[in-house]
Parts: structure tokens; sequence; C-alpha cells
């Protein structure tokens, strides 16, 4: 009688407990990632003034 060695590789389940867990943390920091964008378009430098934008005056 020939014994059968453990498969190697994922199973289904595991590949999908994976997808999931990647999914998840993509739905919660997708609306992070909108939000410093939207914080970054809103101080560009077009709309500071020169001396917050760190350019000598003797330019």
């Amino acid at each position: 009688m020939k014994i059968r060695n453990k498969k190697s590789g994922f199973a289904l389940v595991e590949v999908l407990i994976i997808f999931v867990i990647v999914v998840l943390l993509a739905v919660m920091t997708i609306p992070v990632f909108k939000k410093l964008n939207e914080d970054s378009n809103s101080t560009s430098m077009e709309q500071l003034p020169i001396e917050e934008q760190g350019i000598p005056k003797s330019y």
C-alpha cells in the first residue's frame, strides 16, 4: 500500500480567504487616499503666498 504525501500548494478556500482580505484592505484604504488627494489639491503651490512656498524673495 502506497502512502500519499500531502498535496503541495494552496487550496481554493485558502486563496479565496486571502483574496477577501486583500479586497477588504483595499476598500478600507481607498477613501483614505482619496481624502489625501483632495487635501493635497486644495493646498497647491499656486494658492499659497510666496513666503509660504519656500521660495526666497531674492529670486
